[in-house]
């Protein structure tokens, strides 16, 4: 049980860190509110008109990396590729994005 708290709340940081990354880079009224399919798309229609797709890919693989690094019962379900994301992995998703929201306009 401590574990499936620790990986939720994990979650949430990784979910806040990006929302606040993408957010004060791009302030306008839309902004991106969680990192589920259906936010991210609304998100993308509204704010970027299908450009800029590099950053909404990074984003969908961050929040599908942060997803099935929590899900549980991924280790039984999972293709092998979902079972070797590491955190580094996470992390470095989450770097790339930093960097090429500086790179955006």
């Amino acid at each position: 049980m401590i574990n499936q708290h620790k990986r939720f709340k994990q979650r949430i940081l990784i979910e806040r860190q990006v929302l606040q990354l993408v957010n004060s880079h791009f302030k306008t009224e839309n902004q991106l509110c969680g990192l589920t399919d259906a936010t991210i798309s609304r998100w993308e229609e509204n704010v970027f008109h299908k450009k800029n797709t590099d950053i909404v890919t990074l984003i969908r693989k961050i929040a599908l990396i942060s997803h099935s690094s929590n899900d549980i019962s991924r280790e039984v379900f999972a293709t092998e590729e979902l079972k070797v994301v590491s955190d580094s992995t996470l992390f470095s998703n989450i770097k790339q994005l930093q960097s090429r929201l500086i790179e955006a306009p």
